[in-house]
């Protein structure tokens, strides 16, 4: 144990040995060690009863602890300036009167005198704890053995609400803990001069234990811990709302099979139940009918789409559709047929986005073919642009946005197209980290590479439907259209007609770029008009002007720019031309024409002629005053009633004008009426069937064998590409 005492002057200490023989008187001092220090106060605790101030003297018939006590006064002898404690022994081992000091156990009361600090801790223990703890007079404290004293008592907790057990636990080594909620009284105690330090345990086997102090203890209220496992009843008591079952408050509403329903007009029984609360029904006429059992708003408030299905009823119980029946579509499909779907979705896509709504998700399975095209059999999801949108996966075809429930962009159904194009042409889902390079690059058809990689980027880079839409087109476009033209003429046999007065003109053009793809084809066919002087000028004036305005103008205002340069290059003579002349741009024809040579077209072995003759005799059949085979051999036959050059001022209606589509393989036939005036149609069919030079020159051969009296011009030209 430290001494307590203050130890600044302990290096100017000495031992002394004082000076006399063994087996003096003093021999038994010699023994013991003899110390030469100044004399020091001893400390309030250090104090003898005689040493004690007299306001801390003991009570009256108190005993000394230690019946040795008297025994072990120091003797003190004078050597010179200093003082010669000399401290007998107390028992054989040699301890000193200032370890016994150390050693003993002191008296619970305080070395103030403060006797009523036992009085306020009973008043506290009778307070907290009761009168079984505190049975002691709360004036003298609570009674213990006079050879035990009491040890400080630990302060309680206060717990009123507890009860106390009756055997009360051992006093813990260490204070108990106490619960975050529960702060415990603060009860100061009151400290002695000079700190009092718990003894160290003796290290000499021999040495006295000093009585042990009287320990006062107070149980600390313990908070019982649940058991792990609980019996239902026993929870329930401790905590009925974690478990009373409480009754349902939604019941998720079905349908049942057999079931019969009337909502508004239409009467039903159901049939099946289908994916994603879908059922199948059958109306009393026998129709079959998709029913869903939560209204979409959005369905009923969009406008009708030739693909999408039209509610029959749309109320507060559900949504009633017709069951649209077709073929299921199939994976992988060709490039052509996989193009013809994604159009019309493409335009579906692009007329929700007009209307300010996103396509979210469309189950590819309820897409089927029908005769009349692609049908959607179950409406789409859909969500308004700038609302976040429910979300929704469905494996290979949901944008990645739509699965966080971001705000519709709209972009949302071109990830949807982009991810239905790859599986039609590859036959596979889209996988789940989306499209890289070289899964685009699977895809060996030109152009698709680039479309999906447009349609699968992320939403800040994908194309909006209608970017998507133009871009598609470029894939649509066909291939670029090739025409063949063969023409042939003959000044004929007649000796009065030395001049060839027929003219004809083409021409072809093909313009190939990223945006732009056009064929352009002009052909015509002019006849100078027969016993007027300069035929055959009128008729050059009006080829060259065709081929040179036709490509920038309408046909109409074509014709009469021919009309004005053949009087412009007559110079007044009489003179004029009939004209047949067409332009094509691509698979698009439209014709323009006045007097009498003639435009057919020949499609699947078939001849026609889609011009009308302005002359006298087909005005006279038109009439009904001559039949067509009196015209064929009537003088009049050559009497025009239009033609270019007859005319200075626009006149409404005064040229034809037809257009029409040709196909890969039709053809165009212009003739003048050298031609069709001496070969019969059922001839001229037969030419037809040959190739374009043969037939070009079997119907000038058949015009000679004729006679040829006339000027004779045939132009031919086929798409053949």
């Amino acid at each position: 144990m430290t001494d307590p005492r203050p130890q600044e002057e302990a290096e100017n200490r000495e031992e002394v040995t004082p000076p006399g023989p063994s087996g003096s008187p003093d021999s038994e001092a010699a023994d013991s060690e003899v110390v030469v220090q100044e004399v020091l106060a001893p400390e309030p605790h250090e104090m003898t009863a005689q040493d004690a101030p007299e306001d801390q003297a003991p009570e009256a018939g108190a005993e000394p602890e230690d019946a040795n006590a008297e025994a072990a006064e120091p003797v003190i002898a004078e050597t010179g300036s200093e003082e010669v404690i000399k401290e007998a022994a107390v028992n054989a081992e040699g301890l000193n009167p200032q370890d016994v000091i150390e050693e003993q156990t002191f008296n619970f009361e305080s070395p103030h005198g403060e006797t009523s600090l036992e009085q306020v801790i009973a008043e506290q223990v009778q307070k907290v704890h009761g009168a079984e703890l505190a049975s002691a007079d709360p004036a003298t404290g609570p009674e213990t053995p006079a050879e035990d004293p009491p040890s400080l008592p630990e302060v309680p907790v206060q717990d009123p609400g507890q009860p106390i057990p009756e055997d009360l636990p051992p006093p813990a080594d260490e204070p108990a803990d106490v619960p975050p909620h529960e702060t415990p009284p603060a009860i100061e105690d009151p400290r002695p001069e000079g700190e009092i330090q718990a003894a160290e345990p003796a290290s000499h086997p021999d040495v006295l234990e000093p009585a042990p102090a009287i320990q006062m203890s107070f149980p600390v209220p313990q908070v019982m811990e649940p058991l792990p496992e609980q019996t239902t009843e026993t929870a329930a008591q401790d905590d009925f709302l974690e478990e009373e079952i409480l009754p349902p408050t939604f019941t998720e509403p079905t349908l049942q099979r057999e079931e019969q329903q009337q909502w508004g007009n239409v009467r039903f029984r159901v049939r099946d139940a289908l994916p994603r609360g879908w059922f199948s029904a059958a109306s009393e006429e026998g129709q079959n009918l998709l029913v869903h059992l939560q209204p979409q708003a959005l369905w009923g408030s969009l406008l009708a789409h030739r693909i999408a299905p039209k509610a029959l009823y749309s109320g507060n119980e559900g949504v009633v559709f017709p069951d649209t029946q077709g073929e299921v579509l199939t994976f992988p499909q060709s490039f052509p047929e996989a193009l013809k779907l994604l159009d019309a979705l493409s335009q579906y896509v692009f007329s929700l986005y007009k209307q300010g709504y996103a396509l979210i998700d469309l189950d590819p399975d309820g897409l089927v073919m029908t005769p009349e095209g692609l049908r959607l059999r179950f409406p789409p999801r859909l969500a308004r642009i700038g609302e976040p949108v429910t979300t929704v996966y469905r494996e290979g075809f949901t944008a990645p946005e739509v699965m966080s429930g971001l705000p519709a962009t709209g972009k949302e159904g071109v990830f949807f197209l982009g991810a239905l194009l790859y599986r039609l042409l590859s036959g596979e889902l889209l996988p789940a980290e989306g499209a890289s390079r070289a899964l685009l690059g699977s895809v060996q058809v030109a152009g698709v590479p680039q479309l999906l990689y447009q349609s699968l980027q992320p939403a800040s880079k994908r194309a909006n439907p209608e970017q998507w839409r133009s871009a598609l087109g470029g894939l649509k476009a066909a291939p670029t259209v090739e025409w063949k033209v063969v023409a042939r003429s003959t000044v004929g046999l007649n000796p009065d007609r030395p001049v060839n007065e027929d003219s004809y003109a083409y021409r072809l053009e093909q313009v190939y770029t990223h945006n732009t793809r056009q064929t352009l084809l002009l052909a015509c066919v002019s006849d100078g008009m027969g016993g007027m002087a300069a035929g055959e000028v009128a008729s050059q004036a009006a080829v060259q002007t065709f081929l040179q305005v036709a490509a920038t103008e309408n046909i109409e205002d074509t014709i009469w720019k021919c009309n004005q340069a053949v009087l412009d290059n007559m110079n007044g003579q009489d003179g004029g031309c009939t004209f047949s002349g067409v332009v094509a741009r691509d698979s698009q024809v439209v014709l323009g024409h006045v007097g009498d040579t003639r435009a057919y077209t020949f499609s699947g072995s078939t001849l026609k002629q889609i011009s009308k003759d302005h002359s006298l005799v087909a005005a006279l059949v038109a009439s009904g005053m001559m039949t067509p085979e009196e015209a064929e051999n009537s003088p009049d036959r050559n009497k025009v009633l239009r033609s270019l050059g007859s005319l200075k001022q626009h006149q409404p209606d005064y040229v034809m004008q037809l257009g029409f589509t040709v196909a890969v393989g039709d053809r165009l036939l212009l003739l003048s009426d050298g031609v069709w005036g001496e070969v019969g149609f059922a001839d001229l069919q037969g030419f037809m069937e040959l190739s374009l030079e043969q037939a070009a020159d079997q119907m000038i051969q058949a015009s000679l064998a004729s006679g040829a009296p006339d000027n004779a011009t045939v132009l031919i030209a086929e798409r053949i590409q």
